[in-house]
C-alpha cells in the first residue's frame, strides 16, 4: 500500500518545481541554497515563525541546504528533493 500525505513543512512538489517549507522561530533569516545554482534565495518568513521559498525547475534529486542565520550546513549534510 503506498500514501500520500500532505506535510506542514519539507519539500513538496509544484506544478513547475518544488515549494520548500521550515519552521525555525529562532531563526531571523534562512537561505534556501541549491547544488546546481551558485546564488542563495532568501526564504519569506511569516509570525508563526515558517520560512517558504518556491523554485521553479526544481526536480526530484536536486541536492539543497538551508541556511540558517548565515550558518550553512555541511555539503555531506545535504538534503535530495525526494518524491515516492
Amino acid at each position: 500500500m503506498h500514501r500520500n500525505h500532505d506535510m506542514p513543512f519539507g519539500v513538496s512538489l509544484t506544478e513547475s518545481g518544488a515549494a520548500f517549507r521550515l519552521w525555525a522561530p529562532a531563526a531571523t533569516e534562512i537561505g534556501l541554497r541549491l547544488a546546481n545554482e551558485a546564488r542563495e534565495r532568501a526564504m519569506t518568513r511569516n509570525p508563526e515563525g515558517w520560512f517558504e521559498a518556491t523554485v521553479d525547475g526544481a526536480l526530484p534529486g536536486d541536492l539543497y541546504q538551508f541556511v540558517i542565520d548565515g550558518k550553512q550546513a555541511d555539503l555531506d549534510r545535504a538534503q535530495s528533493i525526494f518524491f515516492n
